[in-house]
């Protein structure tokens, strides 16, 4: 397999791994947790439903 074919690979992997979501409290991910979901507050960070009530209070 050449050099071009495996870096091509490696990212491809990466990529699929990397996070479309992140709670901005505790960093959970769709990744780390399929069953999560995301909200974005009026503050524009997102949050995993559990932490959402957390960033209405702090805003």
């Amino acid at each position: 397999m050449t050099t071009r074919r495996r870096r091509f690979e490696m990212q491809t992997r990466e990529a699929e791994v990397e996070a479309l979501h992140r709670c901005a409290i505790c960093g959970a991910t769709e990744v780390s947790d399929p069953n999560l979901e995301f909200r974005v507050a009026r503050n524009g960070e997102e949050y995993c439903i559990p932490h959402l009530s957390q960033a209405k209070a702090a805003t």
